[in-house]
């Protein structure tokens, strides 16, 4: 008996010690994690196979993520996993939801400058992304502090990391909102964790589920990487972002 109240009292003064915040972070990261689960559901796995001009099929070489955007079967990836040498043509483009359908897609079509494209499927999703519109170009880093107050800390970036169906998951935080980067034209959001070869065309999710970006590119050996915000996705394909109808709260699906 003395062993069990001197265990009750020491458990105690523990929980006493232990500072509030621990508990939040806790709670905090569960939090992010449940909302994982519900968010990945939108993210799809992308297969092309390619045939050379002389009918010789090749092996499965395009492989990536994309977004679901519309119920109707609208999907948001990036230009770059369609970029084919010149004698190579598209056999067939797959996609596969997170539960194991797998439909033909189509391109219908990419833009090399944004590094973003648009697959559709004959499909109605049950799920799809709720897009948050965010103008990252017209942040500078005296504006991170107030973005991340607006979409929490933590982002959820979903994909498929070398290639593999995984819907594999990391949380990075944003390092600025609008960095150059060499090989692209126009700005990226720059994460503190990489992007990984596969990734590409997933979902940049906040804590509460809202897309904000695509994930396309990383600098070797930097820990860092890079997405297109999903508001250029949006100013090129605006039919596609009225998502009707539309989810209110996302993590609430």
């Amino acid at each position: 008996m003395r062993k069990v109240i001197f265990f009750f009292l020491l458990l105690s003064s523990i929980l006493f010690i232990l500072p509030p915040e621990t508990f939040a972070s806790r709670e905090y990261e569960l939090m992010i994690r449940r909302q994982y689960t519900i968010s990945r559901k939108n993210i799809v796995f992308i297969r092309a196979t390619l045939i050379s001009e002389n009918n010789s099929e090749s092996n499965i070489i395009l492989r990536g993520g994309g977004t679901i955007i519309k119920k109707s079967g609208e999907i948001a990836t990036n230009a770059h996993l369609f970029y084919f040498p010149k004698h190579v043509l598209t056999n067939a483009i797959t996609i596969e939801t997170w539960d194991g359908k797998i439909f033909p897609a189509k391109l219908v079509w990419m833009d090399k400058k944004t590094d973003l494209a648009k697959i559709t499927v004959d499909y109605t999703f049950d799920q799809y992304a709720k897009v948050k519109i965010i103008d990252f170009d017209s942040m500078t880093l005296d504006d991170l502090d107030a973005l991340l107050e607006d979409i929490g800390p933590v982002c959820i970036m979903i994909g498929h990391p070398f290639g593999e169906a995984l819907w594999h998951r990391k949380f990075p935080g944003i390092a600025h909102p609008s960095r150059k980067a060499t090989e692209f034209e126009l700005p990226l959001i720059e994460l503190d964790g990489i992007v990984n070869p596969g990734n590409s065309g997933g979902g940049l999710f906040t804590e509460k589920g809202y897309l904000i970006g695509i994930p396309n590119i990383t600098i070797p050996g930097s820990g860092i990487g890079y997405a297109v915000p999903i508001k250029r996705f949006c100013d090129k394909d605006p039919e596609a972002c009225s998502q009707y109808p539309p989810i209110e709260e996302p993590n609430q699906i």
